[in-house]
């Protein structure tokens, strides 16, 4: 309490990882300022972004009411969520509700705030508590991954408020963030102890065990694992790789480097207009080399300007740089793309290549019959294209796939979203991944059939299916 014997504290974040019994505390909050806080015809919301998520609260707290002496006291409504006691109440309230302004707030409990997509509904909740001598106003959430939206401006100010920092109003503000450090080893009981407050209680030791084997047979989980379960930010909702794993991946090498070694190829020819990629897998020459990758990438002259703005990232310095061939026109030119892939098949020991058929019908024949290149039709389905990918996810969490920093191949793997079926099977998937991917795709297929020709680590190559799935 202040001075003046209300609250210190106005406004909480507090931020833990799922199956820690966040809604569990939320509910106890929330039935604290409904019945023993004191305030005059108080009026307590638990808010959320859509209506089951603000009616978990609720039933928790009305099964706490329940299962106490005071229910004799409430009067609970479950029809419309909401519960009464004396001139007070207490109310579940959905974003997706008709209406959050002409509120007197007392109490504000938002659970899971990361996934409210933007401020219009937190703003108005937050500050319909001006007119109480004490309002109180808690975010509850697990980690997110947008670092647009008010769940991270709300972090960065109690983070703030924790180290210190800035002229922020510090005793107003509560802050308590329980997470792993990005450094962390993520398979270390510590680090799950480090990240969750209810280690020992709620969460046991043997389903954390579970849940560390399952993410290492399927690497593209481990992304979840981490915000979910670890309470680390990550930088996309279904991110296939992370940023700082793929960059731990880069080595140092050249074009000259790998001249005269043997390599696999993968070709992803896009539409027209958009995005072509070859990338080559070098085999390892010594024990514990990674797979060495070079990728080729074209898009046409004409309107690179336009798709800078459009895709947000600049064509014409990559295009300056030489990571990018401009081919002439305004679309595609495949007779020019044709005889730069035979160029690099005349410089490497290009052995075999795996090629997506949409797209490719007019230059793989053309390429198998003017330069003698090998080419095998490699499916985008499943059947396909899970075992390769399921590979290419492992080996970049081992770093046994290295790159040289090119910053196309990078941005293709920062977009690259996966798409699961029923049977936990991952691939690639175009149409949920907001940006080109294309080079990711000609990656993991360089990669798969690097793996299955060269018997190299065959986990996952040896059930390849190469059927046009």
């Amino acid at each position: 309490m202040n001075k003046d014997g209300f609250r210190r504290f106005r406004r909480a974040y507090i931020e833990i990882p799922k199956k820690n019994g966040k809604s569990t505390l939320c509910a106890a909050i929330a039935n604290y300022f409904l019945l023993a806080d004191g305030e005059p015809g108080a009026e307590v919301y638990c808010a959320g972004t859509d209506r089951q998520q603000a009616n978990i609260v609720f039933k928790e707290a009305s099964s706490m009411i329940r299962k106490s002496g005071l229910i004799g006291m409430v009067n609970i409504i479950d029809s419309t969520k909401t519960m009464n006691y004396n001139d007070n109440s207490y109310h579940a309230l959905a974003a997706d509700a008709d209406s959050s302004e002409g509120k007197n707030i007392h109490a504000l409990i938002f659970d899971e705030l990361h996934a409210q997509k933007n401020r219009k509904f937190w703003d108005a909740l937050y500050y319909g508590g001006e007119a109480r001598k004490q309002p109180m106003s808690i975010a509850i959430t697990t980690a997110g991954y947008d670092r647009e939206s008010i769940c991270w401006e709300e972090r960065e100010i109690a983070r703030q408020v924790l180290e210190g920092i800035g002229d922020i109003a510090q005793p107003t503000i509560f802050g308590y963030i329980a997470g792993a450090d990005l450094e962390d080893d993520w398979t270390d009981i510590a680090t799950w102890k480090k990240a969750n407050p209810s280690f020992g209680i709620i969460i046991k030791k043997e389903n954390i065990e579970e849940a560390i084997a399952t993410a290492k047979m399927s690497p593209a989980k481990i992304n979840q694992l981490k915000r979910y379960r670890l309470n680390i930010w990550t930088h996309g909702e279904n991110r296939a790789v992370e940023p700082e794993d793929w960059a731990a991946c880069k080595e140092d090498f050249s074009e000259s480097d790998l001249i005269g070694r043997e390599c696999y190829g993968g070709l992803d020819l896009a539409a027209k207009c958009d995005l072509a990629a070859f990338v080559l897998s070098f085999t390892p020459i010594k024990k514990d080399e990674p797979v060495k990758q070079l990728a080729f990438s074209w898009c046409p002259r004409e309107g690179i300007i336009d798709r800078t703005y459009k895709d947000g990232v600049n064509y014409e310095l990559w295009t300056e740089q030489g990571h990018i061939e401009a081919t002439p026109g305004k679309t595609i030119d495949f007779d020019y793309i044709e005889r730069a892939i035979g160029a690099i098949y005349q410089k490497f020991d290009l052995r075999l290549v795996g090629y997506d058929r949409w797209g490719s019908w007019e230059v793989v024949p053309r390429l198998e019959k003017n330069y003698g290149i090998k080419f095998l039709p490699f499916g985008q389905g499943f059947g396909s294209m899970a075992g390769p990918t399921s590979d290419w996810l492992r080996f970049i969490q081992q770093k046994k796939i290295a790159h040289n920093g090119n910053p196309v191949f990078a941005w293709n793997v920062d977009n690259l979203v996966l798409n699961e079926n029923p049977g936990g099977d991952l691939k690639p998937d175009k149409e949920a991944s907001k940006e080109k991917i294309d080079i990711a795709v000609a990656s993991i297929m360089s990669l798969g059939i690097c793996l299955k020709e060269c018997d190299l680590d065959n986990e996952n190559a040896t059930k390849m299916i190469l059927a046009g799935v």
